[in-house]
C-alpha cells in the first residue's frame, strides 16, 4: 500500500472520529464507569461480582455530567423507594408459598407501578421491589437486609458514574453537538 493511500485512510479515520467526538467520549466514559465499578466491587468484595454496582454505573452514565447526576438521583430515589416499600411489606406479610409470594408481588408491583405512572422518578421502583422480595430468600437475607444491600449497591454505582462523568471527558450539555 502506498504512503498516500495510508495517509488518506488515516485522514478519513480522523475525520470520522472528529465528526462523532461527543459519542466517542460517551463511549469511553461509560466504559470507564463500568470498569471502575467492577474494580471497586472486587476491592470491596461485593456479592455477585458487584452486578448492581456495575449495572447502575452504566445505566446512569449520560452524555453530559449534569445528565449523569440527574439520572443517578432519579435512579437512587426509585430504587430506595421500591426497596423500602418491598422491605416493609416483605417483613409484615409472610410469603413462604407460591401463592403468598405471588400475592406479595402484586402488592409490591401494582402500587409502585401506579406511583411510577404519576412520577417517572419512580420507574425503577417496581423492579427494585421485585428484586428485594425474590432475591432476599435466595441469599438467605430478609427483606430489610436485601433492601439495604440493593440501595447501597445502587448508590455506590451512581456515585461512581457521577465521578467518572466529572473526570473522564466531562461534557456540559450545551457544548454537545
Amino acid at each position: 500500500m502506498a504512503t498516500d493511500d495510508r495517509l488518506t485512510i488515516w485522514r478519513h479515520i480522523g475525520a470520522f472520529v472528529r465528526a462523532y467526538k461527543p459519542r466517542w467520549r460517551f463511549c469511553v466514559r461509560m466504559t470507564a464507569a463500568g470498569l471502575t465499578a467492577f474494580a471497586v466491587s472486587r476491592f470491596l468484595d461485593i456479592p455477585l461480582q458487584g452486578l448492581w454496582v456495575i449495572i447502575t454505573a452504566i445505566v446512569v452514565t449520560q452524555m453530559s455530567a449534569g445528565g449523569s447526576l440527574r439520572a443517578t438521583l432519579e435512579y437512587i430515589v426509585g430504587t430506595v423507594g421500591g426497596a423500602v416499600y418491598a422491605a416493609i411489606i416483605g417483613a409484615l406479610i409472610p410469603h413462604g408459598t407460591f401463592l403468598s409470594e405471588a400475592g406479595i408481588l402484586v402488592l409490591a408491583i401494582a402500587p409502585l407501578a401506579l406511583v411510577a405512572a404519576f412520577n417517572p422518578n419512580f420507574r425503577v421502583a417496581p423492579f427494585s421491589a421485585v428484586l428485594v422480595i425474590l432475591v432476599a430468600g435466595q441469599f438467605g437475607e430478609g427483606p430489610v437486609q436485601a433492601s439495604i444491600t440493593r440501595s447501597s449497591e445502587v448508590a455506590l454505582g451512581g456515585v461512581i458514574a457521577v465521578i467518572i462523568s466529572l473526570v473522564v471527558f466531562p461534557e456540559r450539555a450545551h457544548h454537545m453537538r
